[in-house]
């Protein structure tokens, strides 16, 4: 990759793909849920 081929903000990234989806946001997590926990242990 070059350097003008280059996302280096959030501002770039947010221009070349758009706004993050609120939906996405909602899925995120600071932590392993049991669930999330139990889907990585059995991948």
């Amino acid at each position: 990759m070059t350097d003008d081929t280059r996302i280096t903000s959030i501002e770039e990234l947010e221009a070349h793909y758009g706004q993050v989806n609120p939906r996405a946001l909602d899925k995120e997590q600071d932590h392993l849920t049991d669930h999330y926990r139990a889907f990585v242990e059995a991948s």
